[in-house]
């Protein structure tokens, strides 16, 4: 007996034509994913990278700390290290990476504290903690305490609920980034997905490819501070981070000032402040709050993916 041959007919032959494009799509789809997200090759692929672009740098509002704390253009405090000691390592590391830019704008004196989980703020200094706050989708939290703009206090906590699950990566990243923000720095980018930076002020879901503050941090806080790019520094700073520059009234003073004392009622107000959620019930990521009679608190949030 003669076999017969399946037929199709011309909407089947239609239908199998774009099932084998689709598949082939997919394909190819998955094998870019597979090669730009194996964690070496990710930052190679230029031709990917419109797929999730990387934000402008610093894209976001600037506030440096009052003229009491800026001297010949460089910003002096007191960062106080009040983490449990297994955190003093990571600390240490992010604190010297800091100190040591080029442009040098930072003159950081460092103090050690106990503990203190409730990471009480002090005028004129950065406080650095840590403390379990829960499944809230923060691993890291920098507040600011504002007079007219600009900073007179800082506290940034590491959130033990997930830094105990993390890796030595993130605790670095986290406290580096965390330290940044009190430093003035907003984000140089909150996308997690797209190409790393290589500085940790850069959302990543691969922390060990941001292990370093970064040149563009450097060079955005010398221009915080008040320093021309031309003649006051020996290096090169990216030209779209002089041109936000030209776009912010900093008003730093170069001229020594008494350091500003804060009301008791505002430093107690902010430290109760922890952000709030957004009406979807998610974290803001960043918000600033009024606390009256020109003072105010920004809260950064470095959330968890």
């Amino acid at each position: 007996m003669k076999s017969s041959s399946p037929t199709f007919s011309s909407t089947d032959r239609s239908g199998l034509k774009k099932k084998i494009v689709i598949a082939s799509f997919l394909a190819v789809a998955i094998g870019i994913a597979a090669y730009v997200f194996n964690g070496f090759n990710r930052s190679e692929i230029d031709a990917i990278s419109f797929i999730w672009p990387d934000e402008d740098p610093f894209d976001g509002e600037v506030y440096p700390w009052a003229n009491g704390y800026v001297s010949n253009k460089v910003l002096s405090i007191r960062v106080i290290n009040s983490l449990d000691e297994r955190y003093h390592p990571y600390f240490d590391s992010a604190i010297q990476d800091w100190d040591n830019g080029s442009p040098d704008v930072l003159n950081l004196r460092i103090e050690t504290s106990a503990p203190d989980p409730e990471c009480r703020s002090t005028t004129g200094a950065m406080r650095v903690c840590n403390s379990d706050h829960g499944q809230n989708d923060w691993e890291g939290i920098n507040k600011v305490l504002l007079r007219n703009g600009k900073i007179t206090s800082s506290v940034a906590i590491l959130n033990d609920f997930y830094m105990n699950r993390s890796s030595t990566e993130n605790i670095y990243y986290t406290t580096c980034h965390e330290l940044g923000h009190g430093f003035g720095l907003p984000h140089t980018d909150e996308r997690f997905w797209n190409f790393d930076q290589g500085n940790c002020m850069d959302y990543t879901n691969w922390p060990e490819n941001n292990q370093q503050p970064g040149q563009v941090s450097f060079d955005r806080l010398a221009l915080l501070y008040g320093w021309d790019v031309e003649t006051d520094t020996n290096t090169d700073v990216d030209p779209s981070i002089a041109a936000l520059n030209e776009a912010v009234d900093i008003n730093v003073s170069t001229e020594e000032n008494t350091e500003e004392t804060v009301p008791n009622k505002y430093l107690q107000l902010f430290d109760k402040i922890m952000g709030s959620v957004d009406e979807n019930g998610e974290q803001k990521e960043f918000e600033e709050i009024d606390l009256g009679d020109g003072y105010s608190s920004v809260v950064y949030k470095k959330l968890v993916f």
